[in-house]
């Protein structure tokens, strides 16, 4: 499926499962997203503190 499917033309069995797809996938990406910022977040603090065991922020 692309941006420029016709949702309404969809039969509904297809475009419940297509929604709740697209939901979980947004959900997984959400909580990635939450985890990379706690590590960008440690890694910053350490940076910022003079810590060494930051790796690399770039």
């Amino acid at each position: 499926m692309n941006e420029n499917d016709d949702f309404a033309r969809m039969s509904d069995p297809d475009f419940l499962a297509e929604r709740k797809r697209v939901r979980e996938t947004i959900e997984a990406l959400q909580e990635r997203y939450q985890r990379m910022t706690v590590e960008f977040d440690r890694r910053a603090r350490a940076e910022w503190a003079g810590g060494s065991d930051a790796t690399c922020l770039a």
